[in-house]
């Protein structure tokens, strides 16, 4: 009888700390450093190539894909401080292959000079 007392404190315990955790849908991330004062003691350049396609020939279209790369760039300009030239942005129907392969070829070349 005890066991099974103990047993059932245990279970309720258990599903309680699941209730209460699933209540939490979302993680913040706090930086603990000034990425600007990181940037320049380090002299880093940063490079993002950010694709963002609404108009799919075979596939369904999306409604937000566009817009958020647009906001994933403005982040990483405003936030993470990335030069808007080192931000290669291309969405719907400048995302090709042959553009993106363009873009890698020339982020290859930027990044070797």
């Amino acid at each position: 009888m005890r066991y099974k007392i103990l047993n059932l404190l245990l279970l309720s315990f258990i599903f309680s700390s699941f209730a209460e955790s699933s209540n939490i849908r979302s993680i913040s991330v706090e930086s603990r450093c000034d990425v600007k004062t990181l940037q320049a003691q380090y002299r880093w350049v940063n490079y993002a190539v950010v694709i963002g396609i609404n108009k799919y020939a075979n596939h369904p279209d999306l409604s937000t894909a566009v817009n958020d790369a647009n906001e994933i760039a403005s982040v990483l300009k405003e936030k993470y401080f990335f030069n808007r030239k080192n931000i290669f942005l291309l969405t719907d129907y400048d995302a090709t292959k042959k553009n993106i392969i363009k873009i890698f070829e020339d982020l290859i070349t930027l990044i070797k000079s």
